[in-house]
């Protein structure tokens, strides 16, 4: 719900104050123009306008709207789903010594978890098992909860942070200010918050873990979308298939190398007489 309503503020804003019939296809293309130029990403854009053509379709249903949805014929943004920056050891240290208090444990949640921003923003003490070591989350971007397992650092966290004392929820904030501040005090180029969570998987496959464990502690609702980290695991895949040495290493049936040897000396000698011969001939 978290992020649902961040996209309602944001149309709120332009088109919180006028009438249905007003709002025409050039107002919401010109929406879109100034949120691109906002450097909003492309997927953000999209859900937003997918979002508003929902809002208008239910107005018609309800007999709100008796004309075209303006949203029809809108072509979405092209996304850039192949990004993906994650930070080294080195820069993860140099985050975190640009955080303090309440940021650094928001920042550290992250990197541990790999839960999405709002995710983070949305749980509450309830969704917290500390005996059993897990986080219960109930507003996942898929629609579906999952339960995740903590280490030891977030576990350390959770028992750091005191409860507010008008509100369930375990984190005050967002943090947007206070993270990009962070982020340009550590001088990290081309970082968001959502990179922690690149940022957590990566580590995890460069780590050894396999792919289907990482798409599980993610939730993503396909192995295709974990496949984006396949190719920081080549020292995983070289001792997986090294498992095989020790499983076909069969007593019988040895390769003959003095054979092989033997057949190969005995073919250069073949090509050094045909030179000769040539030669000869010549």
């Amino acid at each position: 719900m978290g992020q649902v309503k961040q996209r309602l503020t944001a149309l709120n804003k332009i088109f919180g104050n006028r009438y249905l019939f007003e709002i025409t296809s050039k107002d919401i293309e010109d929406f879109k123009a100034q949120r691109l130029a906002k450097e909003i990403k492309a997927a953000t854009i999209n859900r937003g306008m997918a979002l508003l053509r929902s809002m208008f379709n239910r107005a018609k249903a309800w007999g709100r709207l008796r004309r075209p949805n303006p949203c029809d014929g809108m072509r979405k943004l092209r996304e850039n789903n192949a990004r993906m920056r994650f930070l080294s050891k080195v820069e993860i240290e140099k985050l975190c010594g640009a955080c303090e208090g309440e940021l650094l444990a928001f920042v550290k949640f992250g990197l541990n978890t790999g839960m999405r921003r709002g995710e983070i923003v949305a749980l509450t003490w309830r969704d917290i098992d500390i005996h059993r070591g897990q986080i219960h989350i109930l507003d996942s971007k898929s629609g579906k909860g999952r339960i995740l397992q903590m280490n030891e650092t977030v576990k350390g966290i959770l028992l750091s942070l005191r409860k507010q004392p008008d509100s369930d929820l375990i984190f005050s904030s967002y943090f947007r200010k206070e993270f990009d501040e962070a982020v340009t005090a550590a001088e990290l180029e081309d970082f968001t918050f959502h990179d922690l969570r690149h940022t957590f998987a990566s580590h995890l496959v460069m780590s050894g873990v396999d792919l289907v464990t990482v798409s599980k502690l993610l939730g993503h609702t396909s192995i295709q979308m974990t496949m984006r980290y396949s190719h920081l695991s080549p020292e995983h895949q070289a001792r997986a298939v090294g498992v095989l040495d020790g499983v076909f290493a069969l007593k019988s049936g040895k390769i003959d190398t003095k054979r092989a040897q033997a057949e190969d000396s005995e073919g250069k000698a073949k090509d050094e007489v045909a030179v000769t011969t040539s030669s000869d001939a010549s």
